[in-house]
């Protein structure tokens, strides 16, 4: 069924807010997408851990080594969730230039009621739904503004319960139940997200939400939305 929406504007939502995650959470979700050539080392751990997993945008990348990886957790039983979350999911990318770009191993969390293979096809159209330019939704730095850009092409909340992402060293919860008034398109994130790692870095913002989302405010603004 087809949630309604709330059109507002950009200089009065929060897009993210923070959130804390914890193992009896991590147990609930249902999948992970994450960019394998973050950490290639993490292949050994997949075939340990027997995870299940989907290329995403095999079409378009073709290449298995550089695909965004979507990762079934309903398959694995509690016991090795419970190693999992203890001892690989807070692993972070090895070096960044700013905050904004440390990320936690499972860098989306997805709770939805497709199944793996639906939402694996789901998943692929996104990515390539434009021709000409691979669509990083797998990237949080890129998920973040999805309820900024998205609506315009699919309503995101009638297929996905809850996104959550990480990015600044911290987990944050997407805010799919809006449509915004945005001129903002796919092509504008590069900048967007440069315009806000320049932020962070200028004041040295970590992992305060009401900074950061001040920032995203700010960066959003110039966009004369």
């Amino acid at each position: 069924m087809h949630q309604t929406v709330e059109v507002q504007k950009l200089n009065s939502i929060n897009t993210i807010s923070k959130i804390t995650l914890d193992l009896n959470y991590f147990n609930k979700i249902n999948y992970a997408i994450l960019e394998a050539g973050f950490w290639p080392e993490l292949y050994k751990l997949f075939d340990e851990f027997k995870l299940v997993y989907h290329f995403i945008g095999l079409n378009v990348f073709k290449n298995k080594n550089i695909c965004p990886l979507l990762i079934d957790l309903n398959k694995i039983d509690l016991a090795k969730k419970k190693i999992i979350w203890d001892e690989i999911s807070f692993i972070t990318t090895n070096s960044y230039e700013s905050n904004f770009d440390k990320i936690y191993l499972f860098q989306n969390l997805i709770e939805t009621k497709l199944n793996f293979d639906d939402f694996s096809l789901f998943l692929n159209s996104i990515i390539s739904f434009n021709k000409k330019k691979i669509f990083r939704v797998y990237d949080p730095r890129v998920a973040m503004h999805l309820a900024i850009i998205y609506p315009k092409f699919i309503s995101l909340s009638d297929f996905i319960d809850s996104w959550d992402l990480s990015v600044n060293g911290d987990w944050y919860k997407l805010d799919l139940s809006k449509e915004i008034n945005s001129k903002i398109t796919i092509n504008d994130i590069e900048l967007i997200n440069r315009k806000i790692r320049y932020e962070i870095n200028k004041y040295k913002v970590e992992n305060s939400i009401q900074e950061i989302n001040l920032i995203i405010k700010k960066v959003y603004g110039e966009f004369n939305v």
